[in-house]
């Protein structure tokens, strides 16, 4: 996943879990440590918490 993340622009893709990289404007919402995108439900791993609402926050 490291491999990965380092192609993609780090603008407009974020890791949330240890499984999933996603694209930060397809969010559509994020409710405890859960994001919503396009009807699924993506969870967020505690080490990637802060980064993801760090972002969120700053957009």
């Amino acid at each position: 996943m490291k491999t990965i993340q380092e192609k993609l622009p780090s603008k407009e893709f974020i890791r949330v879990h240890r499984s999933y990289i996603v694209p930060f404007s397809k969010i559509e919402s994020i409710r405890n440590k859960t994001i919503f995108l396009s009807g699924k439900e993506i969870p967020v791993g505690g080490i990637y918490e802060e980064d993801l609402f760090n972002l969120f926050n700053n957009k």
